[in-house]
C-alpha cells in the first residue's frame, strides 16, 4: 500500500531522487519497506549470526578482564587459583558449540540446527540481561560488601605469598594497577618474607625497589577503585551484546519458519 500525501503525491522518498520532486505510483520503488527489510536480514543471516558469535567472543574477553584471568577463593587458611587453562578450554568449547549450529544450521539447510542455534541464543540473551542486572545493583548497593570481599581476599593472598603462584599473582597485581601492598609501601605484607626488602613488583623499575620510588597506593584503594568502573562496563556490554543475540535468534527463527529449512 503507498503512502499517498493529501495532494495525491507520494512521499518523496518512495522514488529515486530524479523523480522525487514528482513522486507517483507510476515511479515509485514497487516492494514495501517490510518486504525489502525481511529480504535483507534473510540474505544477511549468516552475516548477523557471525556478529552474534563475535559478540559472544567479546564479551568472554571482557569476563575475562574482570576476573583477571584468575579465580582466587578462601580455601581453609589458604587461597586456590583456579587455572586460567580451564577457563578457556570452557569457553572456546562454548563459543565454538554455538557458532557450529548457527553456521551448519543455515549452510546445511537444518532446521534442527537452526532451532538449537535460536534456543542457545536466547538463553544467553535471558541470562546476559539478568547478569547485566545484577552488574549494575552490586555496584549501586553493595560497594561496603564489595569492599569489604576485596579486603579479606588481598590480605589472604598477600599472607600467603610464599604459596606456589600467590607471588606472580601479587606481581601480575601490583604491576598491572600500579600498586604496593594491601594499603601501601608502609604495609609489612609488601615486603620479601625472607630478605625483608620491598617487592621489586612495588616499583615501576623493578631494581632497587625502595619506599621512596614505589607506588603510593594500596592495591585495596586501587582495586576498589578499578572494580566498580568495570562491573559497570560489563553489565552494559553483557546487555548490548544480548541484544545482538536476541535479533539474530529471531532471524533464525525467521529464515526457518519461512524458508524450505
Amino acid at each position: 500500500m503507498y503512502a499517498i500525501l493529501p495532494n495525491g503525491y507520494l512521499m518523496n522518498s518512495c522514488c529515486e531522487p530524479k523523480f522525487a520532486d514528482n513522486c507517483r505510483i507510476a515511479t515509485a520503488y514497487k516492494d514495501g519497506c517490510q518486504a525489502q527489510i525481511m529480504k535483507f536480514l534473510e540474505n544477511n543471516f549468516k552475516i548477523i549470526g557471525g556478529i552474534a558469535v563475535a559478540a559472544g567472543v567479546a564479551e568472554v574477553a571482557a569476563i575475562a578482564l574482570i576476573v583477571v584471568a584468575v579465580k582466587v577463593k578462601s580455601n581453609n587458611g589458604g587461597i586456590e587459583i583456579m587455572s586460567v587453562t580451564s577457563f578457556a578450554i570452557g569457553v572456546a568449547v562454548l563459543v565454538a558449540l554455538v557458532a557450529f549450529f548457527g553456521c551448519c544450521g543455515a549452510v546445511k539447510e537444518s532446521s534442527c540446527m537452526l532451532t538449537t542455534y535460536a534456543a542457545i541464543l536466547i538463553t544467553l540473551f535471558i541470562i546476559q540481561v539478568v547478569l547485566g542486572v545484577i552488574a549494575f545493583v552490586a555496584v549501586k548497593n553493595g560497594d561496603k560488601q564489595l569492599k569489604d570481599l576485596i579486603s579479606t581476599q588481598l590480605n589472604e593472598l598477600y599472607q600467603n605469598k610464599q604459596k606456589s603462584g600467590n607471588q606472580e599473582t601479587i606481581d601480575t597485581l601490583q604491576k598491572g594497577l600500579e600498586c604496593c601492598g594491601t594499603t601501601g609501601p608502609s604495609d609489612p605484607l609488601a615486603y620479601n618474607s625472607t630478605t625483608g626488602a620491598l617487592l621489586n613488583s612495588c616499583c615501576k623499575a623493578e631494581t632497587a625497589c625502595t619506599i621512596a620510588n614505589s607506588y603510593s597506593h594500596g592495591c585495596i584503594e586501587k582495586l576498589e577503585d578499578f572494580l566498580p568502573t568495570y562491573f559497570k562496563a560489563i553489565g552494559g556490554i553483557a546487555i548490548g551484546f544480548s541484544v545482538i543475540e536476541l535479533v539474530a535468534a529471531l532471524f533464525a527463527c525467521y529464515v526457518k519458519k519461512t524458508s524450505k529449512y
